[in-house]
């Protein structure tokens, strides 16, 4: 073979090595991508609520309170303290039993408090309650009353672990598309309280920082 046909066929299979090559490393990046993306999103821990607002798409431009809003500290001992708007005032669920709630003018955003009763458990059975079997419940009761999407989180609650249960439905009142943050957690005397945001998604963000940033078993200074 003449030295510059030699030449051309080292060429061709330098060029066609090179072409093998750059699809092999193109197949593989693209293999590990896909992989890694898959194993991340089946590790994925649900986030709490508070930081996971960008998947219930609030709009910062339409919150339903200014920060200027003059606010008012509302409860009982029993069940907790939370500062709200001092427009808000009492309001009672028609099927609310003992809970402890307040809400906006509209009625459409609301916070609710109270404790879980064991009176109807025997004593062996109050001896299984823990803080996960007390979510549980709530997860279900939320889940019997068209709640969708629900998910779980551990967070914290001022000073207390709490487990935090959320999830989305339509109001019945008024067809807005609104969402419900619950919280769980058992206090030093061993009483496990419950503590619920709901409102429409415009002003989910806002109802459930009112929680996170107050919610206290301390009573008030007079």
């Amino acid at each position: 073979m003449k030295p510059a046909n030699r030449k051309k066929l080292f060429l061709c299979l330098g060029l066609l090595f090179a072409l093998i090559f750059t699809l092999l490393f193109v197949v593989l990046n693209v293999f590990v991508y896909r992989t890694a993306k898959q194993l991340s999103k089946a590790n994925k821990e649900p986030a709490p609520l508070s930081q996971n607002a960008a998947e219930i798409e609030v709009s910062e431009s339409q919150t339903e309170e200014t920060e200027n809003v003059e606010m008012q500290t509302v409860g009982t001992g029993e069940f907790g303290y939370v500062t709200v708007p001092d427009t808000w005032m009492k309001f009672t669920d028609l099927d609310g039993g003992t809970d402890f709630q307040y809400s906006n003018p509209q009625g459409t955003s609301i916070i609710t408090m109270n404790t879980f009763s064991f009176d109807d458990l025997t004593e062996e059975q109050k001896s299984q309650v823990d803080l996960e079997s007390a979510a549980q419940s709530v997860w279900y009761n939320l889940e019997n009353n068209q709640v969708s999407g629900i998910e779980g989180a551990r967070v914290t609650l001022g000073p207390y672990d709490a487990l935090q249960i959320y999830g989305y439905f339509t109001s019945e009142d008024y067809g807005l598309e609104s969402g419900i943050v619950c919280w769980v957690f058992e206090s030093s005397d061993g009483v496990f309280h419950y503590v619920a945001a709901e409102a429409a998604l415009d002003d989910l963000m806002d109802v459930v920082s009112y929680v996170e940033d107050s919610y206290t078993l301390t009573p008030p200074e007079a």
